[in-house]
């Protein structure tokens, strides 16, 4: 190519790089060679992420609908960031991460929650325990995306809620009871208590895991996994049971906050404890 007499200056264009232009250069001579400088284009940052809400359980995979923002400016999904999902399905913590894309640059990553269908009033003293039970893998409620809070609980469960708050220990062998469930994990964990002296069952060798699990045994049963420690006192409860075993339990469990009874100052020791009852008696214990 021939160039023309006179002031020539070259421009040079890279993606991911300011335009550049060499100085000015006289033709003739021809320039063979041109030193460009270039100067990398500053990404913007994403700075913020609205939107975030937790969701009821669907069954389905659950999105967000999110404000995501550089600055005052409002991104574009697709253009300026992308999102990945992550356990956002089941009931519990699910997580997107937002990741700049094309003029943009970082990564936020926000958590929510995916909650029971009948477990979702943060003001209820239970939405705190239950969560920390499904958290933990102590509970993980029913395939329909409920938690029945209300509903009893069998002596099967309750040991299993133990067993899995402890770390899901291993027995040396198999309980004896007549009526072990053939479940897997029932078994393991009633197996489990019976050995640590957490349950006895009964005189005719019997566990009856399927019976409903009553208050005073629930905190009878987290009294003997605490090792049976000494109380000050006993309970001013006015419905205290007369079983030595019982009402040490009860007055324990009273005295370190995890029971505080009605407001009748009745304790009810042989009402069925809720679902709702016994994951709160492990968060408290646990939490102390």
């Amino acid at each position: 190519m021939t160039l023309p007499e006179g002031w020539w200056r070259v421009k040079y264009e890279k993606e991911g790089y300011e335009t550049a232009w060499s100085d000015w250069m006289t033709v003739p001579p021809l320039q063979t060679e041109v030193n460009i400088g270039l100067t990398p284009i500053e990404k913007m940052k994403i700075e913020s992420v609205d939107g975030i809400i937790d969701k009821q359980f669907t069954g389905k995979t659950i999105r967000q609908d999110l404000v995501v923002k550089s600055g005052e400016k409002v991104l574009k999904e697709g253009t300026d960031y992308s999102l990945s999902y992550s356990n956002n399905t089941n009931i519990g913590k699910a997580t997107v991460t937002i990741t700049g894309k094309g003029d943009y640059t970082g990564t936020i990553e926000k958590e929510f929650r995916i909650q029971f269908k009948d477990v979702t009033d943060k003001n209820q003293f239970y939405y705190d325990p239950i969560y920390w039970a499904v958290d933990g893998g102590i509970t993980t409620g029913f395939a329909d995306g409920t938690f029945k809070p209300t509903n009893g609980c069998n002596r099967a469960a309750v040991v299993t809620f133990l067993w899995r708050m402890a770390g899901k220990p291993k027995p040396t062998k198999q309980a004896s009871f007549k009526d072990m469930t053939g479940n897997k994990d029932f078994d393991t964990a009633i197996s489990w208590a019976s050995e640590k002296g957490v349950v006895k069952g009964w005189d005719d060798n019997t566990f009856r895991p399927w019976n409903t699990c009553n208050r005073a045994a629930i905190v009878t049963f987290l009294w003997r996994y605490a090792k049976q420690p000494e109380v000050g006192s006993t309970a001013d409860f006015k419905d205290m049971t007369g079983n030595n075993d019982f009402d040490k339990a009860i007055s324990w469990a009273a005295e370190e906050g995890i029971t505080t009874g009605w407001d009748d100052g009745t304790f009810r020791p042989w009402n069925t404890c809720n679902r709702l009852a016994i994951v709160s008696f492990l968060y408290r214990y646990e939490s102390d």
